[in-house]
């Protein structure tokens, strides 16, 4: 007998295909466990309400009245509602055509479209047309019509991250088109590398397949990362560059836990792009209702926008979407609300404002527990979730574990996580579900659980694991061999708690696979005086690791970078990290914490050669995501942990805002697994450290009472002891003058020079240049000609300017004691470069010769102020 049109054998091959692990065997399993009676914690999916998030006070009033008008015609309703919420209850229902109960225009209802406009305009500062949004039954089934719209025939490809929401594979699996997958680098917090997916597109093409569309997830899914701007740009650039469509996947732009990279809109960036990108590339972005703070999973609320699509495509989407009718009233009433609010001054604004920060406030701290506790693990490491609703550990599973999973018939996470499930209630997904590359594992888990629970939650994943671990780890392996020996060879790390030093040498350890445990309650000067000390280091300095015969960081270490080229390179940024880096960063600090004396010049200067520095550091950055190769070295760890002090203490953001991809930098390594095990949560400072006051640390002596001779008949007289009366203190000192502050007074004042030089626009040679001559004190100043002395190298215009303006940059700390105008001069190459310096004084301060570096680049001639033909 024929098989009949729905049994298995004769369904659709393409449905067959559909894989969706966030509600596969796991997710199954859970819910078997759970009819047997035992307590199921589902974190499988991003589902706040079902984990316990309360819904919004404001948005439930409305969408109550919105289901019972009736309500609104009782006279007491101002009694149970206040009255914004029936204000926006009446406008919702104007919009309709006959309440909930009623179909809306298939692309939603057209005042909800134009919020959602308004929305996005003040979100991008762009202008939307509400004409271009669609709202749709959550933002998944916007994505399933525009991936249906695109995908024609196995032949179309869409590049789509890894490790990716299975929402994607899914859906291209059924249109029957073929997922191009680019990869994510976990090492570099998720980030992404245009290279690689060019890489993926020609690897396509070479297939036959046509590569059509971009998917970003923005924050990401399962990763928790947010992309930068200038990920952003990159991304379109190459959209432009391919001729393929992006689709931006934004639903998580409401969980942000994190200032360094706040979510930016790919609308956004698109339009700031400008011509021919802005008018050129196709960009579709989705938003949803059942994220961010307001957690609304069940109402099924969704919009897509569509950016330079043309008219006839837009049409044939709403042919597509007139099929189905209209997405639902409630869900769009939803977004409604979400993208118009209450604004201050609404009666419920303040409720709604409190209720909405401490929904975010609680996931910040949550993601921090979750990310914490997994690092806190046996062979787990997690990158910090920066934004979105999960954490995507990768569990390092010993290889006897990936046997009896192999014997299970179970993928080796598959089997981790029914393990886990089975022991502790936890549901998880497995990574698999999202895709990883060959030989690593991790799991999914949402951050959604009570925070009052999660402590309890991440214990109860702590005790399984390290169970697991000790259950299946091979000690003959050599890698486990290792990191047992090493944990019986007790290495010990004599230092403090807070050196960056020690710092370097735990992170390195922690990459290499070694056990390191600092000396408890190190003392500094206390600790390395002791006699037994010297058997360690006999100079008593520190930090001193103390091992026994073995060699800890092999030749072949991925520190040391993957070629005789990476590691030239790596000792070249260990020395510019150590002695420019390092060295300008103390050079400010360490005096205003009173490691040093304080110098005012010297801070300026040290402030100028940091600034210099980090310019040199800044475009390196801009183009590679490490120092050194694709992944952390030993030139990382260096240069994270010497600008860490800096970051930490005294580069406030106003500073460090001019080098953003040292920020990214910066930020991307102290949030590396490795690297907060060590560090901990890093926050910038937010002041600079107070100069210390110089105080005399003097005590009045005790003034001894005079003996009384007793005297016959006489009562004795009891001796008054005078009181010793603490000294207040002395006020401190002001701070050392600049030598040139310290010359006698001269008649002339140099900003009144300054202000009469600049102020003057016309007739400049009959007023300023007289003025000028009339203040002058050759005495108290003198004239110096500057001459470049390499002009013949001058043969390309914008790197001579570039010349001339480091220069005056970094004559800037000069500024109180110097004028100078600088000239190029030149129709052609070679450009020459020559100058005039006033300078307070009669010779050329040495604190300048001393700190700017190119001084010795130019020739110097004093002015003779005699010579009429050089004064002219």
């Amino acid at each position: 007998m024929a098989p009949k049109p729905l049994d298995y054998e004769s369904l659709n091959e393409n449905v067959k295909k559909v894989a969706y692990a966030v509600r596969g065997e796991l997710y199954l399993r859970a819910s078997e466990l759970q009819k047997e009676g035992k307590k199921i914690i589902f974190t499988n999916v991003g589902n706040p309400h079902a984990l316990g998030q309360k819904p919004l006070t404001f948005p439930r009033q409305v969408i109550a009245l919105c289901q019972a008008p009736f309500l609104l015609d009782d006279p007491n309703v101002g009694l149970l509602f206040p009255a914004d919420a029936i204000e926006r209850a009446k406008h919702y229902l104007s919009l309709t055509s006959g309440g909930l109960g009623a179909y809306s225009d298939s692309r939603g209802l057209p005042g909800i479209r134009k919020e959602i406009a308004e929305f996005i305009g003040r979100r991008d500062g762009y202008p939307s047309d509400p004409e271009l949004i669609y709202l749709t039954d959550g933002a998944s089934k916007g994505v399933m019509q525009i991936l249906n719209t695109i995908i024609r025939n196995e032949n179309d490809g869409i590049l789509v991250p890894v490790p990716q929401y299975p929402l994607y594979s899914a859906t291209i699996s059924l249109y029957g088109g073929s997922l191009v997958p680019y990869y994510l680098e976990e090492e570099a917090n998720w980030g992404l590398d245009i290279n690689h997916i060019r890489q993926s597109v020609a690897a396509a093409r070479m297939k036959g397949i046509c590569v059509r569309a971009l998917v970003i997830i923005n924050p990401g899914n399962p990763t928790g990362q947010c992309l930068s701007e200038a990920n952003l740009r990159e991304l379109l650039k190459f959209c432009f560059q391919e001729n393929i469509v992006l689709l931006a996947d934004e639903v998580y732009q409401q969980n942000i836990y994190q200032d360094e990279r706040p979510f930016i809109s790919a609308r956004k960036i698109l339009l700031d792009m400008g011509p021919p990108i802005s008018t050129e590339v196709q960009l579709v972005s989705f938003h949803t209702v059942s994220k961010g703070y307001w957690g609304e999973c069940g109402q099924r609320g969704g919009y897509f926008e569509m950016t330079n699509l043309p008219a006839k495509t837009v049409d044939e989407i709403y042919k597509v979407a007139s099929v189905s009718l209209s997405p639902n009233v409630p869900g769009q009433i939803f977004l409604g609300l979400m993208v118009n609010p209450p604004k201050p001054g609404d009666i419920s604004y303040l409720r709604f404002a409190a209720e909405s920060n401490a929904i975010l406030e609680s996931l910040k701290r949550r993601a921090h527990i979750m990310t914490d506790g997994f690092n806190s693990c046996r062979n787990v490491v997690c990158n910090f979730t920066e934004g979105a609703m999960y954490s995507f550990p990768q569990i390092r599973l010993p290889p006897k574990a990936i046997e009896a999973a192999k014997r299970a018939g179970k993928a080796p996470d598959v089997f981790y996580c029914l393990k886990l499930v089975e022991a502790t209630g936890i549901s998880t997904v497995p990574g698999s579900g999202f895709g990883q590359k060959e030989g690593v594992f991790h799991l999914r888990t949402t951050i959604l659980p009570a925070e009052e629970e999660m402590p309890a939650i991440m214990d109860s994943f702590k005790k399984f694991n390290d169970e697991f671990m000790e259950q299946y780890e091979d000690y003959k392996d050599l890698a486990s061999r290792r990191s047992r020996v090493m944990d019986s060879m007790a290495l010990v790390l004599h230092a403090g708690n807070a050196n960056k030093n020690a710092f370097k040498r735990l992170i390195a350890a922690d990459y290499s696979g070694f056990q390191v445990e600092l000396t408890e309650n190190f003392e500094m000067g206390v600790s390395n005086k002791t006699s037994e000390f010297p058997k360690t280091n006999p100079i008593g300095k520190v930090p001193v690791l103390e091992t026994p015969d073995v060699t800890c960081l092999k030749a072949d270490n991925p520190l040391y970078g993957s070629s005789r080229m990476d590691y030239a390179h790596i000792e070249q940024l260990i020395d510019f990290a150590s002695m420019e880096v390092d060295a300008t960063i103390s050079r400010w600090l360490y005096p205003r914490l009173g490691y040093m004396p304080y110098l005012a010049v010297a801070e300026e200067s040290a402030i100028s050669c940091l600034k210099r520095t980090l310019r040199v550091l800044n475009p390196h950055l801009a183009v590679n995501m490490f120092l050194v190769g694709h992944s952390v070295t030993l030139a990382d760890i260096i240069m994270t942990c010497n600008l860490y002090l800096g970051f930490s203490l005294i580069m406030l953001k106003s500073f460090t805002s001019e080098f953003s991809h040292v920020e990214r930098y910066f930020w991307t390594m102290v949030n590396q697994p490795n690297f907060r095990k060590v560090l901990g949560v890093v926050k910038q400072a937010d002041s600079v450290p107070f100069v210390p006051s110089q105080k005399k640390s003097q005590t009045k002596e005790v003034v001894k009472p005079k003996k009384v001779k007793k005297e016959r008949n006489q009562e004795a007289v009891e001796p008054k002891v005078q009181e010793v009366v603490e000294e207040e203190e002395e006020a401190p000192k002001p701070n050392p003058k600049n030598p040139l502050d310290l010359l006698l007074p001269s008649k002339m004042i140099l900003n009144e020079w300054k202000r009469l030089y600049s102020n003057t626009k016309a007739n400049f040679r009959e007023l300023a240049i007289k003025g000028f001559w009339d203040m002058y004190d050759p005495v108290g100043y003198s004239f110096w000609f500057r001459d470049y002395k390499y002009n013949d190298e001058n043969t390309v215009s914008f790197v001579t300017l570039n010349k001339v303006s480091g220069f005056l940059q970094r004559m800037d700390l000069a500024r109180k004691y110097a004028f100078g105008k600088m000239l190029v001069t030149g129709s052609d190459p070679p450009f020459k470069v020559k100058g005039l310096w006033l300078f307070h004084g009669l010779e050329i301060p040495k604190f300048v010769l001393d700190e700017v570096y190119d001084m010795e680049l130019y020739d110097w001639t004093k002015v003779d102020i005699s010579d009429e033909a050089q004064k002219e």
